[in-house]
């Protein structure tokens, strides 16, 4: 017969089990402890860039063959597509076609790598790009990085922001329209058969894709007219439209220097300003609703004021000339400015042709204003705008530039370039919005 182990060695085998389980769970907190990050490098970061611009590739081709498809920019393509869509629908398959197009692509893919249909995709077989040399050049590439991100933190922000709000009834309006929509689905959810229901499902989503948003890539008015959930969602408030963000820069108006003659300080400033704008601005949800102000003085200058002006009388400043030459140019005198920016008018596209302005949005134009000189100043009726497109231009005179194409008074298309907009992204996104509400 086997002999029991002596008294103790069971102690040892237990002892020997927890030390190697102790040692494997501190081997794998090694394994998963973060490295340190690594430090800011201009060549590590423009490899890391072109790292990403080419993982993001495929991803590019595919929302682009995708888009082609809903454009009907091949509409033999399109035509085949939607054809598969109706006998899927028909013959109630859809979850079969869901399960057999990733396996389409993947068979896709596989023929792509080995080059039976066309060029093999290839990441690898890309060269870098040389690495960025002078001051100038390093300087130039930082801020095009640092501007990319800005706008790109900026946007998401705004999308953030905008659901935040939503969800958490800072409007209650807004909310309420949610809830009603919610409650529509519940009822269909709850009185339908799911087969139905599933019917009425895809039929919309094929309708929407096919045919709607090929009318609204087709005709942008269209879409700015009647795309209720893109509206909707645009005239979502941010929280600086709702209470104003601390610290943000704020536009001045043309008659801010007289007001600083007044003897105020900035704090009753800002508050008269506060107090002025919720008196005339009813909706802070709409773009640009805290920033407005008028071209018309709100409030006759008190007694002190008018003594003080006649004693010593102010100088016509830039800011008065431009007022005066936004009069000229056909804008009402109790039309809104909602904002506007510093910008270099590129239209003629001549390096020599450059003129240094002002971009001023109103509430039914958009007018280029060049400081004194009324020779090169022009005004853009907002319901004459055709596209607002962002440049893809890569020149140093074309950063941050914005095109704009606007039926002209003999019909014709009237193409307008700026460049130097230091926020070209949130510039676009106020002109479209403003843009919408005119119409």
């Amino acid at each position: 017969p086997a002999a029991h182990p002596p008294p103790g060695e069971d102690a040892s085998f237990f002892e020997d089990l927890m030390w190697e389980l102790r040692s494997s769970a501190a081997g794998r907190e090694q394994k998963h402890e973060k490295a340190a990050p690594a430090p800011l490098h201009l060549r590590l970061l423009q490899r890391n860039v072109q790292r990403f611009s080419r993982a993001l590739q495929p991803y590019h081709h595919m929302v682009d063959a995708v888009s082609k498809v809903q454009r009907w920019d091949d509409p033999v393509v399109s035509a085949a597509t939607v054809f598969v869509y109706c006998w899927l629908v028909y013959s109630r398959q859809m979850l079969l076609g869901l399960a057999c197009a990733p396996l389409a692509f993947l068979a896709y893919t596989y023929y792509r790598a080995h080059g039976y249909l066309g060029k093999p995709l290839s990441q690898a077989a890309q060269p870098e790009k040389e690495a960025v040399s002078g001051i100038k050049d390093k300087i130039a590439y930082l801020s095009s990085i640092a501007q990319k991100v800005q706008n790109t933190l900026g946007w998401m922000s705004d999308y953030l922001e905008k659901v935040h709000n939503l969800v958490t009834w800072q409007i209650p309006h807004n909310s309420w329209r949610v809830v009603y929509v919610l409650l529509a689905v519940l009822v269909a959810v709850v009185l339908l058969p799911a087969r139905w229901l599933a019917l009425l499902v895809e039929i919309g989503v094929g309708f929407k894709f096919f045919v709607i948003e090929a009318l609204y890539a087709r005709y942008p008015r269209l879409k700015a007219k009647h795309d209720h959930v893109a509206i909707f969602f645009g005239k979502l408030p941010r929280n600086v439209d709702i209470a104003g963000e601390p610290g943000r820069i704020k536009p001045r108006a043309p008659g801010a220097t007289a007001a600083a003659a007044d003897g105020k300080d900035e704090t009753e400033q800002s508050s008269d300003t506060a107090a002025g704008r919720t008196n005339a601005d009813p909706h802070p949800s709409s773009p640009g609703g805290n920033l407005r102000r008028r071209l018309a003085p709100k409030k006759s200058p008190s007694s002190s004021s008018m003594a003080k002006t006649a004693a010593s009388p102010r100088r016509t400043t830039k800011a008065d000339l431009e007022h005066q030459l936004l009069l000229e140019l056909d804008v009402a005198p109790d039309e809104e400015i909602i904002e506007y920016w510093n910008c270099l008018d590129n239209t003629q596209g001549s390096l020599l042709h450059v003129k240094k302005g002002k971009l001023y949005l109103t509430a039914q134009h958009l007018c280029f204003v060049r400081g004194s000189d009324a020779s090169g100043c022009y005004a853009i009726k907002l319901k004459d705008l055709v596209k607002v497109e962002k440049s893809k231009s890569t020149s140093m005179l074309q950063k941050g530039s914005l095109d704009i194409v606007a039926n002209g008074p003999t019909g014709s298309k009237d193409r307008y370039s700026y460049a130097a907009l230091l926020n070209r992204d949130e510039t676009c996104t106020m002109i479209c919005q403003v843009a919408k509400l005119s119409t």
